[in-house]
């Protein structure tokens, strides 16, 4: 029953009349995927760059204050993808249940 209202969400949330607009909505959610992954990967990447150019005592101290707006950053990206994942896992539930524009 879970799964049902969640793709019921979906479909109301994204205005989906037809089976084409499930298409659409699929790819627009698996770019957003990307997106998130992208940066994501920016992220980690300035993370590790303070880090490494910490070596400095004044300099460290500078990094271990920005760490936390960075962890803070990430588990915001996490939440996201799992969001979106969600959203991603009931739009595939809908085009597999039969293609119907009512998926529940």
């Amino acid at each position: 029953m879970y799964e049902q209202q969640e793709e019921y969400l979906v479909v109301v949330k994204y205005d989906v009349k037809l089976f084409l607009d499930l298409v659409h909505l699929k790819f627009r959610l698996q770019r957003v995927d990307e997106e998130l992954c992208k940066v994501k990967k920016k992220c980690i990447e300035r993370g590790l760059l303070g880090k490494g150019s910490a070596k400095l005592r004044k300099n460290l101290k500078l990094f271990e204050a920005s760490a936390d707006g960075y962890r803070e950053r990430l588990e915001q990206i996490k939440l996201q993808k799992k969001d979106n994942l969600k959203k991603m896992k009931a739009v595939e539930q809908c085009l597999e249940r039969d293609g119907s524009t009512q998926c529940c």
